[in-house]
């Protein structure tokens, strides 16, 4: 096995998910009060702002979660060690290898 090329792939699953809903939820919120009650347009700018900075601090408390990736030319299949990685993608020749995490 030859490794071509080694990189990594740092995502919060916390982050996209919690922005997604969280955007389009208090979008959502806003939008329905706003057509109700023009007089309220000041509590529901502050709600979303408390709103923002909840999501903010669960964001930023979240650990990051790093994924290896190794760009392989395998020559012989039995030799990758599958409990230490799952195969991705093949590119060609080329056979992408994901770093699984360990079991310690």
């Amino acid at each position: 096995m030859e490794i071509l090329n080694t990189y990594t792939e740092t995502m919060s699953g916390v982050l996209a998910a919690l922005v997604a809903i969280g955007m389009g939820g208090l979008l959502l919120f806003i939008t329905i009060v706003a057509i109700r009650d023009r007089n309220a347009i000041g509590w529901v700018w502050g709600m979303g702002a408390i709103f923002l900075i909840s999501v903010g601090v669960l964001i930023l408390s979240s650990p990051p979660n790093t994924t290896v990736y190794h760009e392989v030319v395998v020559s012989d299949y039995n030799a990758i060690d599958f409990e230490k990685y799952e195969i991705v993608e093949h590119k060609g020749k080329i056979v992408v290898l994901k770093e699984l995490p360990s079991s310690d």
